[in-house]
């Protein structure tokens, strides 16, 4: 279960950090507010391929971190 997302120098986004309770958790916003900025960067942070020009504009790298909870200990198999 994703429990927490940080985001730093990522395309327009400074800094952000969601904590993800138990529940239901919904992102949800109008057209242009950056959902879609969010859960791209959800993408690259299990793998998808990317280019440097994700990398806000002044910022020598961009940081995407994802904190996952596991109640399973077989998740390697």
């Amino acid at each position: 279960m994703l429990t927490k997302i940080f985001v730093k120098n990522y395309i327009l986004i400074d800094e952000i950090e969601l904590d993800l309770s138990e529940g239901l958790n919904i992102i949800t916003g109008e057209t242009g507010a950056g959902k879609s900025i969010l859960i791209n960067a959800i993408d690259i942070a299990f793998g998808a391929r990317v280019g440097k020009e994700v990398i806000k504009t002044g910022a020598d790298k961009a940081i995407i971190e994802l904190t996952i909870f596991n109640k399973k200990q077989d998740i390697l198999r």
